[in-house]
């Protein structure tokens, strides 16, 4: 991407720097994050790895008459966004009691002629 702004320019040296840096080893796991092993739920750390810099510059080129201004910016990441919530299917099963009701509806009706 290329941004073009026309600025005002100094005779002095201007500048900044500015970084950003996430290792997942010194982030917390996400509760979330579930995974199903074993038959059991462990917690999982999905990837989180970011490094975010960059730098500005102005300056003169010619005294009191043109200028530089320069920035740059780095983007480096290997991060997760998806957390999948839904680990134990076993949920959307029917408890004891619920499948003892499903059956006895299944086996007490007989059908009926819906009149037309």
């Amino acid at each position: 991407m290329i941004n073009i702004i026309s600025k005002s320019g100094t005779n002095n040296v201007h500048g900044s720097l500015f970084a950003f840096f996430r290792d997942q080893h010194l982030d917390a796991a996400d509760p979330f994050a579930l995974a199903l092993t074993n038959s059991s739920l462990t917690r999982v750390k999905p990837p989180a790895n970011r490094q975010q810099y960059g730098a500005t510059l102005g300056m003169p080129l010619k005294k009191d008459r043109s200028f530089l201004f320069a920035s740059f910016e780095g983007l480096n990441r290997n991060e997760s966004a998806v957390v999948s919530v839904f680990t134990d299917f076993k949920i959307f099963q029917p408890t004891p009691q619920q499948a003892a009701i499903i059956g006895g509806l299944a086996s007490n009706t007989s059908p009926t002629p819906v009149p037309c």
